[in-house]
C-alpha cells in the first residue's frame, strides 16, 4: 500500500502548502515573541502581495529587499504590518532609537532628583 509519507517530495510539497506554511510560520512567530490572534495574522500575511508601508510588490524569495516579513513591536510583541525587508530594517532602527530615548529621559529625571 503506497503512502503519502513515502513520496520523496511529500515534505517539500507540504512546506510549500498553505497548511505547512501556517504551521511553520506560527511556530516561528511564537518563538520570536509575537502575541495576538495567530490565525488572523497568518491570513493577513498569506494574502499580502504589497508592502503595507511602501507598496512595493512582495516576494517570497529567500533574498532581496522585497521579501515578505511580518513586523511586530519588539517591546510588546504585538503584530503591526506585513512589510518588505527594507521597511522592517527601518522600523527596527526606529524602535531602537525609541528605547534609547526613553532610557535617556529616565536617566535625566533620575539625575535631577538626586541633585
Amino acid at each position: 500500500m503506497a503512502s503519502a509519507y513515502r513520496d520523496p517530495n511529500y515534505q517539500n510539497n507540504y512546506r510549500k502548502s498553505k497548511t505547512g506554511s501556517k504551521s511553520r510560520n506560527i511556530g516561528q512567530w511564537k518563538h520570536k515573541g509575537l502575541k495576538g490572534d495567530y490565525d488572523a495574522v497568518f491570513e493577513r500575511w498569506w494574502n499580502a502581495t504589497e508592502c503595507e508601508l511602501c507598496n512595493v510588490t512582495l516576494t517570497t524569495s529567500i533574498q532581496g529587499n522585497a521579501r515578505k516579513v511580518m513586523d511586530h513591536d519588539h517591546l510588546s510583541g504585538h503584530f503591526r504590518n506585513v512589510i518588505c525587508v527594507r521597511c522592517n530594517n527601518y522600523l527596527q532602527r526606529i524602535d531602537l532609537l525609541r528605547v534609547k530615548l526613553c532610557l535617556e529621559i529616565h536617566r535625566y529625571h533620575l539625575v535631577r532628583q538626586l541633585q
